[in-house]
């Protein structure tokens, strides 16, 4: 395995919810994806867990870090009903501008990430 390298994905999915409790299940939903991609074999950024305290809402420069991510990433994963959050249409924006591999969860996602995994002889999956 020596030489392989880990593709990396960022996944992307709302977190605020308009209840404590749907703010739980969107970051809940983040986990599970980012679970299961790391299982395939890939590197996962997540950064839903670290809203639980309401982080995002307190730290001026949170989707900043996100954008910074989005660019180190080779991929981004978009959760089901990014197109209603802001922030995950500015991640995606991000992805178009640096060129990364773009992966929606409503089309497909997780078989198009096998393909492309499978299609990449450096990864080591």
């Amino acid at each position: 395995m020596e030489g392989c390298v880990l593709k990396v994905v960022y996944i992307s999915g709302p977190i605020r919810a308009t209840t404590r409790g749907g703010r739980l299940a969107n970051i809940g939903i983040a986990m599970g994806a980012a679970s299961l991609l790391q299982r395939m074999g890939l590197a996962v950024i997540c950064v839903h867990p670290l809203a639980i305290a309401d982080a995002e809402e307190d730290c001026p420069n949170w989707l900043e870090g996100d954008m910074e991510l989005v660019r180190r990433a080779d991929a981004i994963f978009m959760l089901a009903g990014w197109e209603g959050s802001e922030g995950c249409r500015a991640e995606l924006a991000v992805a178009y501008e640096c060129g990364n591999q773009k992966f929606f969860e409503e089309a497909g996602g997780y078989e198009r990430i096998k393909e492309w995994m499978a299609s990449d002889s450096t990864n080591l999956a």
